[in-house]
């Protein structure tokens, strides 16, 4: 898998919805320069503020799963999202997200 280093930032990146940051974003990789032809793979950190949750793939009865999109140059490739195990949430009206 061969993904960007160049989009890191040195802080996380997130979204705001109402005046809040829900969501903060974090990449993070298993090496420190990017070496042509030598793979390395790239994680998403999301630190969520208190009872807010984001979806997996397979999102349940709501809401949509996470997605993320890369610029980067054509010659690069990138391998498929390896997702966690996500826990299991009940919402009110007994709606599994």
């Amino acid at each position: 898998m061969c993904l960007a280093l160049f989009v890191f930032a040195p802080h996380g990146l997130g979204q705001e919805y109402q005046g809040k940051q829900l969501v903060r974003a974090e990449l993070l990789a298993n090496t420190d320069a990017v070496v042509p032809g030598k793979p390395f793979t790239v994680g998403l950190l999301l630190r969520m503020a208190p009872a807010w949750h984001t979806y997996w793939k397979f999102s349940g009865d709501a809401g949509l799963p996470s997605e993320v999109k890369w610029k980067l140059p054509p010659e690069w490739k990138i391998g498929e999202i390896e997702w966690p195990i996500p826990l299991k949430t009940i919402d009110p009206g007994d709606i599994q997200t």
